[in-house]
């Protein structure tokens, strides 16, 4: 990326003039990125340079949309940039010098980039996506529950939750929260995950294992690994989102079997809510971190929502 500079054309309107600054922005700041790497201080912020590869994929994707000659050698770049941050990030989990979530997020990206790559290459359009979902409104709730500023919005899915927790004196409090989650979620925690078929396409692998990569990072979390740094609830709101969106790909033309997973992503998703809210309402934490995290449990209820109301 950068040898091959991006050129305005004459032909280029508003919006493609937009992408391809936006673009242009992705490949300086990923140059910068990969400069010597000073490791003697505290660690940097992690998610930049990977949300900056995303977006710019993103940006790729939409300005040569229809256009696979243009596009995919644009995606086997930002593919090749992805191994790079793989194996860099692997070196450095291997030594203890970053925590096991953070390759398994490289990881989870570079798999994401190998699928839209291999779409394009193959001219598919991926699984299908799931049914329309019907707009008839089967519970009004009032406006100033869903926008207040001070107040969390509703659920729609009260019952989709973890019970109560142990008593906050309980020494073996983390031990028996982790097995209420474990009982409650039996994918999540890998006792009946998605398996690689025999009759599985390329496209599928790649899901499967992006999948694979989201829910080790939602166990390690769970099994008493904890981030640092101010990477920590990036990290997890990311691994909720994409295994979400790797689920929905994958699993779409079949609710009945995307339903179920869902459902544990959301009650993850609320526990992590719960245990943001308690460290905000403490001081520990900014009130926009709760923020970031209620916007990743409202995006899961929304693809459940579609999900149990589809037409």
């Amino acid at each position: 990326m950068g040898k091959q500079s991006l050129q305005i054309l004459p032909t280029d309107d508003e919006h493609g003039r937009l992408l391809k600054a936006q673009l242009n922005q992705g490949i300086q700041e990923h140059w910068w990125e990969t400069r010597p790497i000073d490791i003697s201080g505290t660690e940097p912020p992690f998610t930049p340079v990977i949300e900056c590869l995303t977006d710019m994929r993103v940006a790729a994707q939409r300005l040569w949309a229809g256009q696979p000659n243009e596009l995919a050698p644009w995606l086997e770049e930002f593919v090749v940039a992805a191994k790079h941050w793989e194996s860099y990030t692997r070196l450095r989990a291997e030594i203890g010098a970053l925590a096991p979530d953070r390759l398994y997020y490289v990881t989870r990206h570079r798999l994401r980039a190998e699928a839209d790559l291999w779409k394009v290459k193959n001219g598919a359009k991926g699984r299908a996506a799931p049914p329309a979902a019907n707009q008839g409104d089967k519970g009004k709730v009032a406006g100033g529950e869903w926008l207040g500023e001070k107040t969390l919005p509703p659920s729609l899915f009260p019952s989709v939750v973890l019970p109560p927790p142990p008593d906050k004196g309980d020494p073996k409090w983390d031990e028996k929260r982790a097995e209420q989650f474990a009982k409650r979620c039996p994918r999540l925690n890998g006792k009946s995950g998605p398996s690689v078929e025999v009759g599985d396409g390329t496209f599928e692998k790649l899901l499967k294992a992006r999948v694979h990569q989201g829910l080790l990072q939602l166990r390690w979390y769970w099994t008493g690994g904890r981030g640092a740094g101010p990477d920590e609830y990036s990290l997890r709101c990311d691994c909720l989102d994409d295994t979400a969106l790797a689920l929905v790909e994958l699993l779409g033309p079949e609710p009945k079997e995307l339903a179920p997973w869902l459902e544990e992503l959301l009650v993850d998703a609320k526990e992590f809510e719960r245990h943001t809210q308690l460290r905000v309402e403490a001081g520990a934490l900014r009130p926009s971190r709760l923020n970031q995290v209620t916007r990743t449990r409202l995006k899961i209820e929304a693809e459940l929502w579609k999900v149990k109301n589809a037409k």
